[in-house]
């Protein structure tokens, strides 16, 4: 009987190991076919994307050194994080949920080679890689989507919004930004600030001319050099000044000299009509928009009245031990 009891135990042992070896089986194999990359690219192959929208607006991205421009704004700047994120996202697709394969489904999702919400083209090298069409959207960063050439849709995890056809969208809203601590001088509204590196490594503020029985609030002083090196434009405009845009009387002019020598004027309008702040910097060709936002801030920091210390500090000073 122990003997018989001992090879059922044997047996079904034996069971279970096999049905644990055909279900890990039949998992991998179903895994591998869901998981199946939508495209057999390496980020690093791609050095062109084109992004085209439904109403002929386009996108053009060129890979640039370890960065990216937009060839169609003079090779202007895109936001490289955004846009490497935007790639990594796009290669990471996979061809989970098929929907439909029909010719009308296509047009229903706008899927079709001529009506579309976008029609991603990688290439390198001038040579094209793939091509995506991405259509209705399926939820938030959800879409339909297709391969050129092929008529299954799918749903991805990938929505429009990852993928915006207009250049604005893509323009490096950073690139007036300094690096900490670069600013040496700054000069505007008749006062001259010079930042002097003290052994512990700070920089405080001292004012070379301003008048006489003036003092500098320090800390305003830093304010401004923080808001000028951490500027952040909320949009390109062209080259061209557009009459109105009041950089004729700006309300706002300055200078600043950084560490290398070099020397940086900004000028900042504001248009009767709309309101929209426009700055023009020395070191740059275009012209760019600041939020009203942004452009409150800098006005303020660049205040006389708020980089002079109030005459109770200057008495303070004074009377201090």
């Amino acid at each position: 009987m122990e003997k018989i009891l001992g090879i059922i135990g044997i047996v079904l042992a034996l069971i279970f190991v096999l049905a644990v070896v055909l279900t890990s089986y039949e998992s991998g194999q179903r895994d591998a076919k869901k998981g199946a990359a939508m495209f057999a690219l390496e980020a690093a192959q791609v050095d062109r994307i084109t992004i085209e929208g439904p109403d002929y607006d386009t996108a053009d991205l060129l890979r640039r050194g370890d960065g990216w421009v937009l060839p169609d704004r003079g090779d202007f700047p895109a936001d490289a994080r955004k846009v490497d994120d935007m790639l990594q996202r796009l290669l990471a697709i996979r061809e989970d949920f098929p929907t439909e394969s029909d010719p009308d489904a296509l047009i229903r999702f706008k899927l079709a080679d001529d009506d579309f919400e976008r029609r991603i083209t990688l290439a390198n090298a001038g040579e094209v890689l793939a091509t995506l069409y991405l259509g209705s959207p399926e939820g938030p960063r959800q879409s339909h989507a297709r391969r050129a050439g092929e008529d299954t849709a799918y749903a991805v995890a990938f929505g429009l919004f990852d993928a915006p056809s207009d250049s604005d969208d893509w323009t490096d809203k950073g690139v007036l930004h300094l690096a900490e601590g670069s600013i040496t001088d700054i000069q505007i509204n008749g006062l001259h600030l010079v930042a002097a590196i003290d052994p512990a490594g700070k920089t405080p503020w001292q004012l070379r001319d301003g008048g006489p029985q003036q003092t500098l609030n320090v800390n305003a002083a830093a304010r401004l050099a923080e808001r000028l090196a951490g500027l952040r434009v909320e949009q390109v405009l062209g080259r061209e000044a557009v009459s109105g845009d009041g950089l004729d009387a700006p309300k706002l002019r300055l200078s600043v000299t950084l560490k290398d020598g070099s020397r940086i004027d900004y000028r900042l309008g504001q248009a009767e009509l709309t309101g929209f702040y426009t700055l023009q910097v020395s070191n740059w060709p275009e012209h760019f928009q600041l939020s009203a936002y942004v452009a409150h801030q800098l006005i303020e920091a660049a205040r006389r009245e708020v980089l002079l210390a109030k005459p109770e500090q200057h008495a303070a000073a004074r009377v201090a031990p």
